[in-house]
C-alpha cells in the first residue's frame, strides 16, 4: 500500500516537472520577432543577387527592426506614464487629453517611418525579389506586431 502511494507521488511529480519544463520551452514574442528578422536577412542575402542592393536591403531591414524596437520602448514608457497619470486622482482631464494626443501623434509618426522604409526597400529590390521575400517579410511584420502587443 505504501509502495503505490510513493509511486503515485512520483508520477505526479514527474508530470508537474514536465508541465513546467514545457512552459519554459516556449519562445517569447520578442524572441520570435528577432528570429523572423534574422530569417528575413538570410532570405534577402539569398534572393537579392546584386551585392550592393543586398547590402542596401539589409540596412533597411536593420532600420525597420530598429523602428519596431523604438516603438516597443515607447509603448513601455507610455504604459508607465498612463499608469502614473491614472494613479493621480487629482490629475486634470487636460493632462489625459494631452497624453492621448501625444500617443496618437507618435503612432502616426511610427506608421509613417515604417511606410517610408517599405517604400525605400521596394525601390532597392525588384518585383520578383519583393514577391520572393513576401512570406518572410510578412512573418517579420506579424512577429513585430505580436511583440508590440505583448508589452
Amino acid at each position: 500500500m505504501i509502495r503505490t502511494s510513493k509511486l503515485s507521488t512520483y508520477y505526479i511529480l514527474i508530470t508537474i516537472i514536465a508541465l513546467f519544463t514545457a512552459g519554459c520551452a516556449r519562445t517569447s514574442p520578442i524572441d520570435k520577432e528577432v528570429d523572423t528578422f534574422d530569417n528575413l536577412r538570410t532570405n534577402v542575402q539569398d534572393v537579392v543577387a546584386d551585392p550592393e542592393r543586398a547590402e542596401q536591403s539589409l540596412a533597411l531591414v536593420d532600420e525597420l527592426q530598429q523602428v519596431f524596437d523604438d516603438i516597443k520602448d515607447s509603448r513601455i514608457e507610455r504604459r508607465d506614464r498612463i499608469r502614473a497619470l491614472n494613479a493621480d486622482y487629482d490629475a486634470p482631464r487636460a493632462d489625459f487629453e494631452a497624453l492621448l494626443a501625444e500617443i496618437g501623434s507618435e503612432r502616426v509618426a511610427s506608421q509613417e517611418r515604417v511606410s517610408q522604409i517599405h517604400r525605400r526597400l521596394f525601390d532597392v529590390i525588384n518585383n520578383e525579389e519583393w514577391t520572393e521575400l513576401a512570406k518572410s517579410r510578412d512573418k517579420s511584420m506579424n512577429a513585430a506586431i505580436k511583440a508590440m502587443q505583448s508589452i
